[in-house]
């Protein structure tokens, strides 16, 4: 009996440890004491030898224990670490794209207002070559024909406009224009149909834009043609290629000499700056046909008089 009893305290008391082994390996609050207490709960007649095998039990829990806890505080660190250097590295992401895009938007602003400073050299340098144009019809001598297919070139050249063409009064009546043959034209195919037609249209004083310009005298713009209820060869039916307009007198002593008339292949605002300098040079050239009008006159002149002392030479 007193064996079987001591084997049954000890199978109980072996149970209890193996409970406790379970406990301590699944939760954190295992110390050295419950190691004394679980001892202290054993039986005096147990052995040494169950006693120290009950204290290896307990001994590789709280070894386990250990361990695990040890792991999952390193796994804790090492998941930190790796947050931190991850909000590191997109710290330095964000920073990067901001400097990226302040350093791209800088260079926009550079790149725009350089293209401004080139877009007003490029018009400087077509105003110079417009009015440098006027200044040879008097240097080179040349004709009024030569002299308006330069104006038209020039002008063209200047406002990036793709016609240009000129109106004249006929000869036997100067409330009537026709079409001159002076044609600045970047796609002769593409304006062939409104060529044609200007070129067999004549216009009265006040129909379409050289009569407008014939009866008031001063320069005139259309922004689209086809929106305009005073400009016929739109109306004509056909595919003219050309969207906005505006045109210029030139005159000589007040009298009609031209007009010049010129066409965007889009609509087009009204620019007052740029009708205003195309005045400009229009008025240059009516000054420099009135000076060699003059000097035609004053040669007739001279040369009437040369003529008379020598029919007359008393």
């Amino acid at each position: 009996m007193k064996r079987y009893g001591t084997f049954r305290s000890r199978r109980c008391i072996a149970e209890v440890v193996k409970i406790f082994a379970k406990k301590l390996y699944n939760e954190k609050w295992f110390n050295n004491r419950m190691l004394i207490v679980v001892l202290l709960l054993l039986p005096k007649n147990a052995s040494l030898w169950f006693m120290a095998r009950c204290h290896a039990i307990l001994t590789s829990a709280t070894n386990l224990v250990t361990y695990k806890c040890w792991s999952k505080s390193v796994v804790a660190d090492s998941e930190l670490n790796l947050i931190e250097e991850n909000n590191i590295v997109k710290d330095a992401e964000d920073n990067m794209e901001k400097r990226l895009e302040e350093a791209t938007r800088k260079l926009s602003e550079v790149e725009e207002k350089l293209q401004v400073q080139y877009r007003l050299l490029e018009q400087q340098v077509a105003e110079t070559k417009l009015f440098y144009t006027i200044a040879r019809f008097t240097h080179d001598d040349l004709t009024l024909t030569e002299a308006l297919q330069h104006f038209v070139d020039a002008v063209c050249s200047l406002c990036s406009w793709p016609v240009g063409h000129i109106y004249a009064p006929t000869k036997n009546n100067p409330n009537e224009l026709q079409s001159l043959d002076i044609w600045h034209l970047d796609n002769i195919k593409k304006y062939k149909a409104f060529k044609e037609l200007s070129e067999k249209t004549k216009f009265k004083k006040g129909i379409g834009l050289p009569g407008r310009i014939l009866e008031s005298g001063k320069s005139a713009w259309i922004e689209d043609v086809f929106r305009d209820i005073n400009f016929p060869r739109a109306k004509m039916g056909r595919e003219i290629g050309v969207r906005g307009a505006f045109a210029v007198p030139i005159k000589c002593y007040d009298k009609f000499v031209a007009i010049a008339e010129f066409f965007s292949s889009a609509p087009r605002q009204k620019n007052r700056h740029l009708l205003d300098l195309i005045d400009t040079a229009a008025l240059q050239l009516e000054s420099l046909l009135e000076r060699r009008q003059a000097e035609a006159l004053l040669r007739g002149i001279v040369d009437l008089r040369h003529r008379t002392k020598l029919n007359n030479p008393t």
